[in-house]
Parts: structure tokens; C-alpha cells; sequence
């Protein structure tokens, strides 16, 4: 993840406002939210060492914010041609986003192309776009069948390398053991302000009323925008 420092104080803005304050906002990058100084943090999907990203939070709704927040920035500043976003859970589409049922067999097909593809690229075909794949609901998402299930964590540990992501959101009261054990294979978390102790220390998170981000070994505090 990348910082761009400016001058604006902190504050909570609105998501145009910290992006028309950006120098530019290139191609493939999204708002992550502004750190306690100001900065935006950004979200650099041309680094494959960021990783999938796992948003936990207290409630779905909570959870849920942030995939918005990157959705909308990366509509701000993409075309087709290098962004495609496919978002599993309810609402509308637009023109780089593609909304997929997590009640139908969708989901598992969907899986099953992304996997297709992270193959192809690895062997040097069809380097094309970056493909974001939004789980709005994590333990939804993880009812599909086993050969999905399966590739979906391929996707999760090494869709990154081959320019596809996978960001998925966690509602925290609702993960059982077997969701746990996804927790470790995202490479970045970002966590909402969480007041049960017990799921603090699960994720190694300090006590804070701000959103927190893992990166680069520590937690960086983020205000996210509107």
C-alpha cells in the first residue's frame, strides 16, 4: 500500500474530496481511507505484495464499507480495459462491475473462470486488466462446493501475482473455526473498530475507535471517507 502525503487536515471527507486532492490517482489504484495525519492510503493492485485483503468488522454493514469505498474510487479513475470488478452480494452494477448471486451456481463458475485464469497467466497468457473480486459476505461465500471452495483459496494466496484480487468481508460474530482459518490467508486485514476482546486478540489487533490496517508489519490507524 502506497501513502501520498497533502495538506488536508484529518478529518472525515467526502471520497471525491480525496481524490480531487490526489496529485493523480492513476490506473489500478483505490482509496483505502486517510491515516492519522492525513495521508491517503491507496491501494496498489500493480503490487502483487499487498496481497488479498480481508475487511473485518463488528456488524456485515460495517464490514461492507470499505469494499465500497475502494469500488467507487476505482470507477473514478478505470476504464474496462485495465479494471474489471465482479461483486458477490446484492446491488446494482455499472460499468466496470459485474454483481454475482452468492445463492446460485454463479458464484462457484465465477470461481472456477478466475482460477482459469490466474493458470493462463502464469504461463504468460491473457496479462490483460486487473479482476477484483468482492465478497461482500465472507461466511457466504464460503458455503460454495469443495472444488470452489478450494479455488478460492488458490485465489486468495496467489491471485495477486496474476493481477486478480480477491477482497472479502467479514462480519466477526458470525465466524465459526473454519473461517477463522481464513484469516491468516489474506495477506493484509483491515479491521473496524471492534469491542469484543476476545476477537481483538484473535487478530492481534490493539483497541482503537478508528478502522486499523496491517501493513508492512504494523497497525496504521485510517479514517474512511464517506
Amino acid at each position: 500500500m502506497d501513502s501520498v502525503r497533502h495538506e488536508t487536515a484529518v478529518r472525515v471527507p467526502r471520497l471525491k474530496e480525496v481524490i480531487g486532492a490526489l496529485p493523480v490517482l492513476t490506473h489500478e489504484t483505490a482509496v483505502l481511507g486517510l491515516d492519522e495525519d492525513g495521508v491517503p492510503v491507496l491501494w496498489n493492485l500493480q503490487d502483487p505484495a499487498v496481497g488479498a485483503l480481508l475487511v473485518v468488522g463488528e456488524t456485515l454493514g460495517q464490514a461492507q464499507q470499505p469494499l465500497w469505498v475502494m469500488r467507487e474510487s476505482l470507477l473514478a479513475g478505470n476504464t474496462p480495459a485495465t479494471v474489471r470488478m465482479l461483486w458477490v452480494g446484492e446491488g446494482q452494477g455499472d460499468a466496470l462491475t459485474e454483481v454475482i448471486s452468492p445463492y446460485t451456481r454463479a458464484l462457484e463458475e465465477t470461481i472456477k473462470r478466475l482460477g482459469d485464469l490466474v493458470e493462463s497467466r502464469a504461463h504468460g497468457r491473457l496479462r490483460g486488466e486487473s479482476v477484483v473480486l468482492y465478497l461482500s459476505d465472507l461466511v457466504q461465500a464460503l458455503q460454495v462446493d469443495w472444488d470452489a471452495y478450494y479455488l478460492l483459496e488458490y485465489l486468495v494466496q496467489r491471485g495477486a501475482g496474476q493481477k486478480v484480487w480477491v477482497v472479502a468481508a467479514l462480519e466477526a460474530g458470525r465466524a465459526d473455526e473454519r473461517v477463522w482459518r481464513w484469516v491468516g490467508r489474506f495477506r493484509t486485514h483491515l479491521v473496524g473498530p471492534l469491542r469484543d476482546t476476545a476477537v481483538r486478540r484473535r487478530l492481534g489487533v490493539p483497541e482503537s475507535e478508528f478502522w486499523q490496517v496491517r501493513t508492512k508489519g504494523r497497525w496504521v490507524s485510517l479514517v474512511l471517507p464517506r
